[in-house]
């Protein structure tokens, strides 16, 4: 009886339109959805959410965990996946510029590990 409940509250409140999930249309998002009620709808000014809401980008400026990552540009910032995100010339772990990565063949190979045209990372360091 409890999850039919719950069940029927979250579609009841669905179709009411207080809460919409939209997926991102910039072909640079993270892939996530976002919910709209609580931007207004206004992708320029946040976006880029994960799942585990570490990075943020609203007001024009990058956010780790709450904290402003120093250096990210927040128009080309996209979020790529466990912990690592770019921008058009930065790439960050955990909120922190990892030097040395070009953020321009920067990819993910998963499990912590990352490679950019030159050099393996894991989680954020060269090895």
């Amino acid at each position: 009886m409890k999850i039919l409940t719950a069940t029927l509250t979250l579609i009841l409140t669905l179709a009411a339109g207080s809460v919409s999930f939209a997926q991102c249309p910039q072909s640079d998002c993270c892939g996530t959805h976002h919910c709209n009620a609580c931007d207004n709808g206004s992708h320029a000014k946040r976006r880029h959410h994960n799942s585990n809401n570490d990075y943020l980008v609203s007001d024009f400026k990058v956010y780790y965990r709450g904290q402003v990552v120093e250096g990210a540009t927040a128009s080309s910032f996209s979020v790529i996946g466990e912990g690592y995100a770019k921008d058009n010339f930065r790439v960050f772990y955990k909120g922190q510029k990892i030097d040395g990565a070009t953020a321009s063949s920067f990819t993910l190979l998963g499990c912590g590990y990352a490679k950019d045209s030159f050099r393996v990372f894991y989680k954020g360091k060269k090895i």
